[in-house]
């Protein structure tokens, strides 16, 4: 069974992109801030970048308008829940083996002895919750995760019907791959995900 939701999955890659794109080659200086494109919202880089706090109203608001002036989307006033959860969770979720109770805040069927795979978060179209990994943080690959996210909102918010789940996934790896532009990267560097495999994700096999 499908969950009501979309699903980031990653290679074991991320670690290292994290320092992959905190920091400039060894020897140049570092920047300790980045601005957003077209916002006035500053992200600090380097070890202050680590943050366990839920992203910001002030960092949703502006990642929404990057998003709108990035990708062929709509921007939406209304922001997301968010929630962190285990890996686990977010497989359990993605593949619908446990429910997201939306006023109880319960999950429904957890097993927290399954193996954590390589599920980084899952935004749920019918709270409207961002998941991510419990150890998510603010550095610019997590972020890249909830921009991610943040296109899926926007897309259920704005109502937008695909003709199947890999479909949905284009715009959002798009925007993902654009943000990770921004530090120097992209998404074969940072996650391991190369042309053949986005193929597949972002297009209807069947």
């Amino acid at each position: 069974m499908r969950a009501n939701g979309v699903a980031l999955s990653v290679g074991a890659a991320m670690a290292g992109a994290a320092l992959l794109l905190c920091g400039l080659a060894l020897g140049e200086p570092r920047p300790d801030k980045f601005a957003i494109p077209g916002t006035d919202f500053q992200i600090p880089l380097g070890p202050s970048a680590a943050s366990s706090a839920p992203p910001s109203p002030a960092l949703v608001d502006a990642i929404g308008k990057w998003i709108a002036a990035t990708i062929d989307l709509r921007p939406v006033s209304e922001r997301p829940a968010f929630r962190f959860a285990p890996r686990a969770m977010l497989a359990d979720l993605r593949y619908g083996r446990i429910l997201a109770g939306a006023k109880a805040g319960a999950m429904t069927g957890y097993d927290p002895t399954r193996p954590a795979p390589d599920i980084v978060a899952f935004y749920d179209r019918s709270t409207k919750t961002i998941y991510l990994a419990d150890d998510w943080s603010g550095n610019p690959v997590h972020l890249s995760v909830l921009v991610h996210e943040m296109v899926h909102h926007f897309q259920n918010v704005a109502g937008l019907r695909y003709p199947c789940p890999e479909a949905r996934e284009h715009l959002a790896y798009l925007a993902q791959n654009k943000w990770l532009a921004l530090f120097g990267s992209g998404l074969e560097a940072a996650f391991g995900l190369d042309r053949l495999t986005m193929l597949v994700k972002t297009n209807c096999i069947n």
